[in-house]
This record gives structure tokens, C-alpha cells and sequence, in this order.
């Protein structure tokens, strides 16, 4: 008899067992054993002569090791990805070039809904075999980090997926395939009259317009939902509404669910949102629980650890059986699609001398960065770089505290000073100097230069702190006149 685990709170990454299951199809265990460094390569992205996409051809040559995907499967599969990303890319400039993971997303959603449309009963007790294997803890195939006891999958519990896909990484442009793909199985093995509506459940008014302006660019039919629309083409466009105008009852900014019925197509945009919230998520459920639903989200991880007890354990469960990918931040970033950022602790510190000499140092970072774009803009243009960003993170907007006598905030330092670098140029290039020099004694909480090592493109390009001044104001604050004002109400 399997030895079973106790039940616990783990992290949701830590028991993702539809996720290990489709990697077992492939006969690994994780992203990064079926997805290697080769496979992440570029010249993989796009299609060849044939229209078939060089992914395919990579995965043909590894197809003897997996244990759950045949030769035939893979080239069907391609091929409907192919024919859906042709789709919706006629209104663009150029066919869609998918990255590794945006592929492998797809791919996963063939094999799962194949299996789903052709032999639901098959694909229950499949993954209910799996779950098996997961929870016993002398069963070294399938390992188990966590000691998160993963309940047997129900028939009711098939028809949804999520996605746990970084911000950035093109969940829309995934869901409008995710669309495709549903209509194709269900047109080939399904009842295409057995669904209601295609909606797309949103969490406010202004991600429905950009949803609305995206389905426009790829060529999928879609409106606001209105309570006037429906009857004879209902079903025919995406209907795209906000999570807060769905209700009991109908009212005059809302619609009773039961309205809708519960044979939808349902895809949820930042599926995270209201997951703690049991009346939100009831009503969105209740939307897909004789249909389909795809969620996305790039922060279930969080959304579930800021539940609590039963509540939390709950979540993981049913997440755990539904997240079919996971590729969350930490896969991201480390692709190098993410952001790079240095924390700076530097020690409390009230003397307005030091914070301007700081926030000087921060400037001439930012400075940096502007300089290594313009200098560079072939490289920057083929990748896609935009004009850097300075963006300033305070505690609060309205917050007054009073230093030294006077009433500043978090909004007012700054404002103060932008102007006393401008209108002080003699301390401004001092200090410039100083960072050049590296004799600013910015130190941390544990006595390290902060800005140690950081202007080395500066000191190749060999600009003195007056060059450098008067560059700032050019390129940072569109001005050549030194010790202009800047006037605060």
C-alpha cells in the first residue's frame, strides 16, 4: 500500500501535479529538462519552408524518449498551431515567431485537449494513476518535494486550465490561440452547439478595451458585453465583461449569472484576482462548470499564499490540478526576459546633503543608461530596447512628514531635487566628480560602497563631471540653461 503524506501548506509551485504529468508525457520531470539551452535558441523560432515550425523538428529528433507523445501526435499538433498562429497573424506585419516556452504552452493544450475531447474517462483515470504515484513516497518516478497530499482528480475538475505565465510573456496572444485550439477540438469531437458563449471575464473596464483592441489585431471577432446582445448569433463573438458586473441578481450595471448559462467558454484575465474572494470566484466558475475555462495569471503563487488555512489548502488543491504550466518569474528572469534591479540599502539617513548626493548617484546611473541606449541603437532597435524609464517608488503620494524642522514628502524630495541640481550646478558636477572618482562615501548597512564599480561606461567614454553636467540636463531634463528654476505650488 502507498505510504501517503500528511496534509500540509506548501508553496504552490511545489505541488504542481498536472504540470509534472504533461512534463511525464515527455518523459522528464521538469521545464528545463525537456526545454535545454539548445532548444531555447532563437534559430528555433519560426516556421520553415513547409510551414512547420523548427521547434517540431527539434522535438522529432528527442521524440524516442517520450513515453506519452507519438511521432504522429507531434506533427498533427504542430500543424494546428501552425494553422492558428497563421490566423491570427494576417493582420499583422509578420507571422507570429513563438518563443520556447510560448510553444511549449501551446503544445501542452493540444496534447491535453486531444485526450480531453477523444477519452475523458481514459484521461481521469490517467491522471488519477499519476496522482497515485505522486503521493506515495516510495515511488521514486515521479518525485514529490513537497508533503502536499494532491486529491484524486474528479470528472468535473477536467475542464479547466491555467497558465502561470510571467508578465511580458504573452498570455494574450496565447489565449487567443487557446480559443482556436478549444473550437478546433470541439468542432472535431465535440458538439460545437453544446457551447453557449465565449467570454472573457476581465478584472476592470480598462483591460476589457485593450482586450478588445488585441482580438481586433488578431482577426477574432469580439464586443463588450451588452444585455441587449445575444439570440441568433450569440456565441459567435468573444463577449468580454468585467468579473464586478456579474450578480446574484441583474441590476442596472450587472447581470444575474444564471443568465449565461453554464456551458461557456470561459477565459479569465489575471486569474489571480479575487481568488480569495469566495463570491467572485463562485460566479466566474459557475460561468464554465458544464463548459471550459483558461486562466491566467502571473501571480497564482502569491494569490494563494495570502489565503489562509483550509481557504489556502483548498486553493493548492485545486490550482495544483489545473496550472498545466509553469512558467512564473523566476523561469523569466532567468531566460533574461526579465528586469535586472540592485537593491541599495543605504542607513537611515535625514541629512538633505546626503540624500541629494544619493539620489545624484542614482541619477548618474540613469544618465548611464540613456547614454549606452543612444549610442547603441542598432543593437537596441534589434532587440527590441526601449528609451530607459527612471520610475520613483515612494511609501505614499500624500504622505507628509516633517525633517528638520519642515514639511517634506516622497514626491516633494524629488521635486526638490531636480531643482537644486539645476539651479546648484557648483555642488551638482562636486559631486558628479566624486562618483567619477569613486570618493563619494555612499556606503550600505554593512559599510560597502554602493555605487562601487557602477559608471564604468562613463569612465570608457571618458567624460569629465562639466561634460557630464550639462549632457544631464540636455538629455534628463530637455534644458541648456544652468541654474534654471522649477517652480512648486
Amino acid at each position: 500500500m502507498a505510504q501517503r503524506r500528511k496534509q500540509s501548506i506548501v508553496k504552490l509551485s511545489k505541488a504542481l501535479v498536472l504540470n509534472r504529468w504533461v512534463l511525464g508525457q515527455f518523459g522528464v520531470m521538469d521545464l528545463e529538462s525537456l526545454a535545454d539551452a539548445e532548444f531555447k535558441r532563437s534559430i528555433y523560432e519560426g516556421l520553415d519552408a513547409d510551414n512547420t515550425t523548427h521547434y517540431h523538428h527539434y522535438l522529432i529528433g528527442r521524440q524516442y524518449t517520450f513515453p506519452g507523445v507519438t511521432k504522429t501526435q507531434l506533427i498533427a499538433w504542430d500543424q494546428n498551431i501552425v494553422s492558428h498562429s497563421l490566423s491570427i497573424s494576417r493582420n499583422r506585419d509578420a507571422t507570429i515567431k513563438w518563443k520556447y516556452f510560448q510553444y511549449l504552452s501551446l503544445l501542452f493544450v493540444e496534447l491535453y485537449l486531444e485526450k480531453f475531447f477523444t477519452n475523458k474517462l481514459g484521461l481521469l483515470e490517467e491522471l488519477n494513476d499519476f496522482v497515485d504515484r505522486y503521493n506515495n513516497l516510495l515511488d521514486s518516478s515521479v518525485p514529490n518535494e513537497s508533503e502536499f497530499v494532491v486529491e484524486p482528480f474528479t470528472i468535473q475538475e477536467l475542464n479547466k486550465l491555467a497558465f502561470w505565465n510571467a508578465t511580458g510573456s504573452g498570455k494574450t496572444l496565447l489565449m487567443h490561440v487557446n480559443i482556436l485550439q478549444y473550437q478546433h477540438y470541439l468542432k472535431l469531437f465535440g458538439d460545437k452547439k453544446s457551447m453557449n458563449k465565449v467570454l472573457l471575464v476581465t478584472p476592470n473596464e480598462g483591460l476589457s478595451q485593450q482586450h478588445l483592441r488585441e482580438f481586433e489585431e488578431s482577426g477574432i471577432a469580439a464586443e463588450m458585453f451588452s444585455k441587449r446582445a445575444g439570440g441568433l448569433f450569440s456565441g459567435s463573438k468573444v463577449e468580454i465583461l468585467e468579473i464586478s458586473k456579474l450578480a446574484e441578481e441583474s441590476g442596472d450595471k450587472t447581470v444575474a449569472i444564471e443568465a449565461f448559462e453554464t456551458n461557456n467558454l470561459v477565459l479569465i484575465d489575471e486569474g489571480h484576482r479575487g481568488v480569495a474572494g469566495d463570491q467572485w470566484k463562485e460566479r466566474r466558475d459557475y460561468l464554465s462548470l458544464s463548459g471550459f475555462a483558461f486562466e491566467y495569471s502571473a501571480t497564482f503563487g502569491q494569490a494563494v499564499s495570502a489565503a489562509n488555512g483550509p481557504k489556502r489548502i483548498s486553493l493548492t488543491q485545486e490550482y495544483s490540478k489545473t496550472i498545466l504550466i509553469d512558467y512564473s518569474y523566476k523561469y523569466f528572469y532567468n531566460d533574461g526576459y526579465g528586469k535586472d534591479y540592485n537593491i541599495l540599502n543605504v542607513p537611515d539617513n535625514t541629512n538633505w546633503e546626503f540624500t541629494r548626493k544619493y539620489l545624484t548617484g542614482a541619477l548618474l546611473s540613469f544618465y548611464q543608461q540613456m547614454l549606452i541606449f543612444q549610442e547603441n541603437t542598432h543593437w537596441a532597435t534589434q532587440f527590441q530596447l526601449h528609451k530607459p524609464l527612471w520610475v520613483f517608488v515612494g511609501g505614499s503620494v500624500n504622505a507628509v512628514r516633517t525633517v528638520a524642522g519642515k514639511d517634506t514628502s516622497d514626491v516633494l524630495d524629488i521635486i526638490h531635487f531636480y531643482n537644486d541640481f539645476i539651479k546648484d550646478a557648483v555642488i551638482s558636477r562636486h559631486h558628479i566628480q566624486e562618483f567619477l572618482s569613486g570618493k563619494d562615501g555612499i556606503k550600505d548597512d554593512k559599510d560597502r560602497d554602493v555605487f562601487a564599480g557602477r559608471f564604468n561606461y562613463l569612465h570608457k567614454v571618458v567624460k569629465a563631471e562639466d561634460e557630464v553636467y550639462l549632457d544631464i540636463l540636455q538629455k534628463v531634463f530637455q534644458t541648456d540653461t544652468i541654474g534654471a528654476n522649477i517652480y512648486i505650488n
